[in-house]
């Protein structure tokens, strides 16, 4: 994020991609080529497979990003790239954590609906 706000997109890209390396490495997987952690991060259940074309899009920018040649990596680009590897890190680390808890909490009945009310059988109100 701080090299995007100072305008080296390139750079940004390459750090993106680092993170899909150590998100992947978080769950024991060191694959020498990103591409097949990618592949095994789907097919051990970590991510769904409609996340994949995303996942390999942020491989392809931060490879532009690390070579010199003639392609950079844009601002908008980076920018992309950035919201789904935040929603990726927000998938693998976050979500579990928030739904375990909301299941390890004890669920509160409902308060009975006033007579009357739809909820109750009643007329609705108007």
């Amino acid at each position: 994020m701080r090299v995007l706000r100072v305008g080296v997109p390139d750079a940004a890209a390459v750090q993106l991609r680092r993170t899909l390396e150590a998100a992947a490495a978080h769950f024991s997987i060191k694959e020498k080529v990103l591409m097949k952690s990618i592949e095994k991060l789907i097919s051990d259940g970590h991510v769904t497979q409609s996340f994949a074309p995303a996942l390999h899009h942020i491989r392809a920018v931060g490879n532009v990003g690390a070579h010199a040649s003639d392609e950079d990596v844009d601002q908008v680009t980076a920018e992309g790239a950035l919201r789904f590897t935040t929603q990726l890190l927000r998938n693998l680390f976050e979500v579990p954590g928030e739904l375990n808890e909301l299941t390890q909490k004890p669920v509160q009945p409902l308060p009975p609906a006033p007579s009357g009310s739809p909820a109750a059988g009643g007329p609705p109100r108007r």
